[in-house]
């Protein structure tokens, strides 16, 4: 988990306890966050189903046998390393943090000193640089167009000669970037083919 933020990326959660029970703490804790990766647990299995309707996707039995929370956080990892979708980056907006999802994230430009994250419905903006956001990126499904932009090849709907379109959105882009480009776009949309 994160301490810097109070966001969570895998919640351990007692199915029950004195004046809540884990189930509604679950439902609480959904509607502040998600993408995080639910384990619940008991001393018995008999609330092993309905963890499943509040969305947790592991249950352990108490007394926590280490090797099973061991395989439990291994398939939390391998399940928030490979679903883009529960990949959350956190932007510093004036001092208000959003945590946001990167399938969210239509494009990032950069001008000055300052980061405009253009997600679906909404801008967003921070201090960074575009270098250092590139390289966390990178394997992502984002790639860098132009000095000044980079985008989620998710969000891409045309490429002319001079620009790639995001929606009605034009963007230029580097002629020395766009055979790596074109390639790139390539093997993401096969991805999903």
């Amino acid at each position: 988990m994160r301490k810097k933020y109070p966001f969570y990326d895998i919640v351990f959660l007692e199915a029950e306890f004195p004046h809540l029970d884990g189930f509604a703490a679950a439902k609480k804790l959904e509607e502040t966050d998600d993408g995080y990766f639910l384990i619940m647990m008991n001393a018995t299995a008999k609330y092993a189903v309905h963890a499943y309707s509040v969305e947790a996707k592991d249950y352990l039995l108490k007394p926590v046998d280490p090797i099973k929370t061991e395989e439990s956080l291994r398939r939390a990892e391998n399940y928030l390393n490979a679903n883009v979708h529960t990949k959350r980056i956190i932007i510093n907006e004036d001092g208000v943090l959003h945590r946001v999802s990167l399938d969210r994230i239509r494009y990032i430009e950069v001008n000055g000193h300052f980061l405009k994250y253009h997600l679906e419905n909404e801008i967003l903006i921070s201090r960074g640089k575009l270098d250092e956001k590139e390289e966390e990126l990178k394997n992502y499904g984002f790639f860098r167009i132009y000095k000044c932009y980079l985008v989620n090849l998710s969000y891409v709907d045309k490429v002319t000669v001079n620009s790639v379109f995001i929606g009605k959105e034009e963007l230029l882009i580097s002629r020395f970037r766009k055979k790596n480009f074109l390639a790139a776009l390539k093997d993401h949309v096969s991805d999903f083919i």
